[in-house]
């Protein structure tokens, strides 16, 4: 028995100010997005009580805020964002 979530928003591309994201998987406890971010721009400061985050870069490169820190993520590079943290 196939226990995914199935969604109308699933390979669905949604525009944002900042570029696109697609939603191309979906289960309990999870959601997978590909998020394409435009040339100089910006996703804005957020943080999640529910849920950790983990991004991985799959060309260019991305500039995250993560509380405090900055970090310079390069193709192949990831990072974790706990629940709780601004990012």
């Amino acid at each position: 028995m196939d226990t995914d979530k199935t969604s109308d928003n699933i390979h669905q591309p949604v525009e944002r100010p900042w570029g696109i994201y697609t939603v191309i998987h979906e289960g309990p406890g999870y959601k997978i997005k590909i998020i394409q971010v435009n040339p100089s721009s910006r996703l804005s400061l957020q943080m999640h009580q529910h849920r950790s985050e983990h991004w991985v870069v799959l060309s260019g490169n991305a500039k995250v805020t993560r509380g405090e820190e900055i970090h310079i993520l390069q193709p192949g590079n990831s990072i974790d964002i706990p629940k709780t943290e601004k990012h």
